[in-house]
């Protein structure tokens, strides 16, 4: 198979190098696409041999596409700058034949908080489609929690092998992260002229919780696997807040 990397990118500076020689390992066709880095992450790919292409920031959807329509190939492994392709994805991938264009493939996903790598709660059984053909797949829109649009009807294979997915370096900065996503999700809700946004904000944080500490068994993970399943109630509830705070804004003005 002979497919193009397409990594978007954005102040990755911690995580850049070891995604950017992962996937060399795998192909020479490399696009990361850059909205704006600041941190020295610009500064090191352009030392790598690599097409680079500086955009502003479109969201993660749209920003995927433009890595996407500029490849040279059909077939697109997609990935984000903190995603590491393992050895024996690395021999996976090298070896697949592809079946047709209609064929997509699954991969399965170790997320880490830290060095630390995360067995259960929200990170567990982690598989996202991330190889496709892009003259029947692409990515839509969304500013956030993007989701592939499919022309025709497709048939998903999953891989052997991982990403490494170093979610964030830690709690703080998933904190961050999620507060960013709250932010991002409470403007298309907003859009989408959601209903039913007080209930939710009560409900919905407490079934997240219940739903990633219990029933997916993240209290297994030990301290960590209670900090993560308490900041990701805390994102649903933010959401929901947020949503509130923009009708009331618009309704203000």
């Amino acid at each position: 198979m002979e497919l193009t990397i397409v990594i978007i990118c954005r102040n990755e500076i911690a995580t850049i190098a070891a995604t950017i020689q992962a996937a060399l390992l795998v192909t020479p066709h490399i696009i990361v696409v850059d909205s704006g880095s600041t941190d020295g992450t610009l500064t090191y790919l352009q030392s790598q041999p690599i097409t680079i292409i500086n955009t502003t920031w479109q969201g993660f959807g749209s920003t995927k596409n433009i890595g996407i329509a500029a490849a040279t190939t059909n077939w697109i492994l997609s990935l984000d700058a903190d995603e590491i392709i393992d050895t024996t994805l690395r021999n996976t991938i090298k070896n697949l034949l592809p079946q047709s264009i209609t064929t997509v493939y699954k991969v399965n996903f170790l997320n880490y908080l830290g060095n630390t790598p995360i067995w259960y709660g929200e990170w567990s059984g982690d598989w996202h489609v991330r190889i496709f053909n892009k003259a029947v797949v692409q990515w839509n829109n969304a500013t956030v929690h993007e989701t592939l649009v499919y022309k025709q009807p497709i048939t998903t294979i999953k891989l052997q092998g991982k990403i490494h997915h170093k979610t964030s370096v830690s709690i703080a900065a998933m904190h961050t992260k999620l507060n960013y996503y709250a932010l991002l999700n409470a403007e298309k809700y907003y859009k989408n002229d959601k209903k039913n946004i007080g209930i939710k904000k009560i409900v919905s944080p407490l079934f997240n919780f219940v739903q990633n500490y219990i029933v997916k068994l993240g209290f297994l993970d030990g301290k960590l696997g209670l900090q993560i399943a308490l900041e990701n109630a805390l994102y649903t509830y933010k959401k929901y807040k947020y949503v509130q705070q923009l009708k009331s804004t618009k309704a203000i003005t």
